[in-house]
């Protein structure tokens, strides 16, 4: 809303055919629809809307100037100011197809209730066109940081705004009112063109260019098509959210047109490449210019990157120059640019920024820039690698390398303390049915389950029965070693014995076969019988005439008790004899 001397500002013709806010609002709505322009400002879009597409159209302004002004173009207009009156005050028995709200919301103190009251003023199937400025233009942020923040008359800080928004911002306050979003257009808008281009200029080329890599700095106003939420319905706005850092995630190219006083920020073409992809293809429309130099302005900083391949093509997409590779077509036309075939740990095509501003020049005859007027110029590239990346990615690989390693081992402990946990709980399901068949599993389960100590000293004492039982075998196993010593020593003297009793034997047989035992056999016999004689009886195992008499005088009885020794008792008997 605009005050009354104010209101020649918003008094715009609406033109189709280029791409403004109002020129896509207007073709946001279909023919023969019922509208409510809130906020008509000069009355331009009420007047497209009546004469082009045949509708209906009510208006509500600020001011009874602009009232006045479109009054012609509108079937009725009421003046009221929204901070302290509603929309539905003027026209709650109405119901529209469409209520468009162009660049009226940052002019409200409480714009919420101007979406409450649309909701209401919908008929069946309508829908909500709003246009909103983006307080996040890569103008404005630069003359922040320059400490700046100036109203002007109009633009993104006119002085009538009060409330400032964001892609983001924007979205979650129409979901806070039940609003689903079913299409976001932007208006772009060249820094070069706007109120914002010294602040832009005074920053140097790395914020500049970083500020260009905002998915939304080149946004000066969002449009957007949005319907009511069903009650009850959580309204999903993710969608249409730029995520934070895949917007950080880009870097900014730089195509500087020549015209016939040379290169100039007024003919510059940007353009939004990813950082980490190492083969990423960007296309820079060309402007409908006579072209006098293209140069390439490949990235804001120092760093590495791969160059692969430029061609120009015209507007109507036929090749006329190409760069396939061949260092020797670009060199000399460099500044603080250095290429290379090969090295840098590239294949082909390297190239060494060593400047802020790294150029490139590019090699086109004036034949093929008269002929790529409105065409696009095409660069396929990687992206810029700082040297300390570089370093650094070679760092992280051989980290990476030694932390497998050591997940590797990890994983092998992780295992084997599983299996010793499966094996423990074998073991307590185990001691669990014995505690059930003693009548106590419940507690036991419970006091083994609860109480790590007892388990712990379960544990120590097994250990120490372990190594008594240890002792145990060590003692046994000494023992047993000495009982076979012992038995082998018995085996020795059993051998000894049955050698020794055989010896004795050998001599018996001997002695049984020399002649001395042939001739004193029948002695020994007969003084057997005499003594039987002489005691009065006769032998019970011989009969006298078993025993042949031998005279008496010849018998005589000697014992000689010899043991192991045949020479000993040969030598007796001899003497003796």
């Amino acid at each position: 809303m605009t005050s009354i001397d104010e209101s020649h500002v918003y008094e715009r013709a609406l033109q189709v055919d280029k791409r403004t806010s109002l020129a896509l609002l207007v073709g946001m709505v279909e023919s023969g629809s019922s509208v409510l322009d809130v906020g008509i400002g000069g009355g331009a879009l009420g007047a497209y809307l009546r004469q082009s597409k045949n509708c209906v159209v009510d208006g509500l302004t600020y001011n009874a100037e602009e009232a006045a002004l479109a009054a012609g173009n509108y079937r009725s207009i009421h003046v009221a100011d929204l901070d302290v009156s509603r929309v539905s005050d003027w026209f709650g028995s109405q119901r529209y197809d469409c209520v468009v709200c162009a660049d009226v919301l940052e002019h409200l103190r409480d714009p919420g209730r101007v979406l409450d009251d649309a909701r209401q003023l919908l008929a069946e199937g309508g829908k909500l066109l709003i246009s909103v400025p983006n307080v996040a233009y890569a103008g404005l942020i630069a003359e922040l940081l320059g400490g700046e923040f100036s109203y002007r008359r109009e633009g993104l800080l006119d002085q009538t705004h009060v409330r400032f928004f964001t892609r983001n911002s924007l979205l979650r306050f129409l979901a806070e009112h039940g609003w689903r979003v079913k299409r976001i257009e932007t208006v772009e808008l060249d820094l070069a063109d706007s109120e914002f281009a010294p602040a832009l200029d005074a920053l140097s080329p790395a914020v500049r260019n970083q500020l260009m890599a905002n998915p939304d700095g080149a946004t000066y106003q969002f449009v957007m098509e949005v319907e009511p939420c069903p009650p009850g319905v959580l309204t999903d706005y993710s969608e249409h959210l730029h995520d934070s850092v895949q917007a950080m995630a880009h870097y900014v190219l730089q195509l500087y047109c020549a015209d016939d006083h040379g290169y100039n920020e007024l003919h510059k073409v940007p353009g939004r490449a990813r950082i980490a992809q190492q083969r990423q293809r960007v296309v820079f429309a060309l402007p409908d210019m006579e072209l006098h130099g293209l140069r390439l302005d490949p990235s804001e900083r120092p760093g590495f990157m791969h160059l692969y391949e430029i061609h120009l093509c015209d507007r109507a997409g036929i090749a006329l120059w190409q760069w396939d590779g061949d260092i020797g077509q670009l060199q000399n036309r460099c500044h603080q640019v250095v290429l290379s075939a090969a090295g840098l740990g590239f294949d082909t095509g390297a190239v060494l920024m060593v400047g802020d501003d790294p150029q490139i020049q590019l090699p086109i005859s004036a034949e093929c820039l008269a002929r790529a007027r409105g065409g696009e110029l095409s660069v396929t590239l990687s992206w810029p690698m700082s040297a300390d990346y570089r370093v650094l990615a070679q760092g992280a690989a051989h980290a990476i390398g030694k932390g497998q390693d050591q997940l590797r081992l990890v994983r092998n402990e992780l295992d084997s303390a599983q299996d010793q946990i499966q094996q423990q709980k074998l073991d307590l399901h185990e001691l669990e049915t014995q505690c059930q068949s003693l009548g106590d599993a419940h507690g036991a389960c419970k006091v083994l389950t609860v109480s790590l100590n007892e388990v712990e000293a379960r544990h120590a004492a097994l250990n120490n029965s372990y190594s008594a039982l240890c002792d145990e075998h060590v003692r046994t196993r000494r023992e047993l070693i000495g009982m076979a010593d012992s038995l082998a020593y018995m085996q020795e003297l059993a051998t000894q014995s049955r050698a020794a009793r055989d010896d004795m034997a050998r001599q018996m047989d001997e002695i049984q076969n020399s002649t001395i035992f042939r001739v004193t056999r029948p002695l020994v016999r007969a003084k057997t019988w005499l003594d039987a004689r002489l005691h009065g009886g006769s032998s019970p195992e011989h009969s006298a005439s078993d025993v042949q008499p031998v005279p008496l005088a010849d018998v005589v009885d000697i014992v000689v008790p010899v043991y192991r020794s045949l020479s000993d008792t040969r030598c007796c008997v001899e003497s003796v004899l």
